[in-house]
């Protein structure tokens, strides 16, 4: 798993997370909104494959 965060100056966040593996990942203990799915994040986030996603922390839909 490759993953960065961002930090604005008024505090918000977001990580992006890439699985540079050929199977299926799961990041536990993160809560957000996956900004490509605008999909909500909560706890648990299971990622496919060299799948991705950008995670503003902390959002809620």
């Amino acid at each position: 798993m490759f993953a960065l965060k961002r930090t604005a100056k008024d505090g918000s966040e977001i990580i992006s997370l890439t699985n540079v593996a050929c199977t299926e990942k799961t990041i536990e203990g993160l809560n957000g909104v996956n900004l490509l799915t605008q999909t909500e994040v909560k706890n648990n986030l299971r990622l496919e494959p060299y799948g991705i996603a950008w995670i503003k922390v902390g959002e809620q839909k």
